[in-house]
């Protein structure tokens, strides 16, 4: 087949016309930092980026859960350590009140101590945190203990308020109140401290003295609440950190199927302006002066 100037020409400036799209290309990918930046660039490579930036979509979620538990947990703990320091002291107003020494005054004012470190214990167990109450199981909304005269009604649930932290797993924030208010043997927690007032105020020694042991087991049952939040702490800080590891690795795989190589990018620019420039001058040679022309 005899190749004529025209045909020449045409397949000079088609040639011509590739190069300016693949400079056109490795430019693009440079300027946008992404290597495929349509679906024909790599359809198969671009399926699987997406699917993995998808999988660190839901870790970043569990880690915002993580986060809230974190919260809600250190809350639950903080509330329990200051529980313990209250039945401390109401101890030690027991023990006080249990001299031979004291006058009916001074337990009275042993009394008036105890009932306010009532109050603060009461407190406690209507905390809250991020406008959810700590201590009403799932009914977070409600106030779980309120004064009937006498004694402290639950009014929350014994059901755990749980978040997914995980794929098919789940940690409970915060405690049911009835876990911490019940202390077994038809004893509660502000049933003990209203038992001690009652006995400071009537001057009772044998009632008073038996509210030491009563207080002493009530602070074991707090104390092991306490070391189970310490435990769950440890656990979602051991569970955020394998999240935090799985997204790195996520993060890497979907960044060699997707992001730009820049220093490859680099060199290939390099090289197809090398050969661009190169061609122009050779059809520069050939083509009419005309032609030339339009081309600059």
């Amino acid at each position: 087949m005899r190749i004529t100037q025209g045909i020449w020409h045409r397949e000079a400036l088609r040639h011509l016309e590739r190069l300016q799209e693949a400079l056109h290309e490795v430019q693009t990918r440079i300027g946008t930092g992404y290597r495929i930046n349509r679906p024909s660039d790599d359809p198969a490579a671009l399926v699987m980026a997406r699917r993995l930036a998808q999988e660190r979509a839901l870790r970043e979620g569990y880690l915002r859960h993580i986060d809230f538990a974190r919260g809600f947990t250190e809350a639950t703990a903080g509330a329990l350590d200051r529980m313990l320091n209250q039945l401390a002291e109401l101890s030690e107003l027991a023990t006080r009140g249990a001299s031979d020494g004291l006058g009916p005054e001074e337990r009275r004012s042993l009394a008036a101590q105890a009932r306010a470190l009532l109050q603060e214990l009461v407190s406690e167990l209507n905390g809250q945190h991020a406008g959810w109450y700590l201590f009403s199981g799932t009914r977070i909304h409600t106030q779980p203990f309120l004064d009937g005269g006498g004694t402290y009604l639950y009014q929350g649930n014994g059901e755990e308020l749980l978040r997914d932290v995980g794929p098919g797993v789940t940690v409970p924030l915060g405690l049911p109140g009835n876990r911490i208010h019940d202390l077994g043997g038809g004893q509660t927690l502000t049933g003990v401290a209203l038992g001690l007032v009652a006995a400071l105020q009537s001057g009772d020694r044998a009632a008073i003295q038996g509210s030491i042991g009563e207080l002493a087991r009530a602070q074991e049952h707090v104390r092991a609440l306490a070391v189970e939040m310490g435990a769950r702490l440890r656990w979602l800080d051991s569970l955020q950190e394998r999240h935090l590891s799985d997204i790195e690795q996520l993060e890497a795989l979907r960044s060699r199927l997707e992001d730009t190589d820049y220093a490859r990018a680099a060199s290939e620019l390099e090289r197809v302006q090398t050969v661009y420039t190169a061609t122009a001058k050779v059809i520069s040679w050939r083509l009419p002066q005309s032609l030339v022309d339009y081309l600059r």
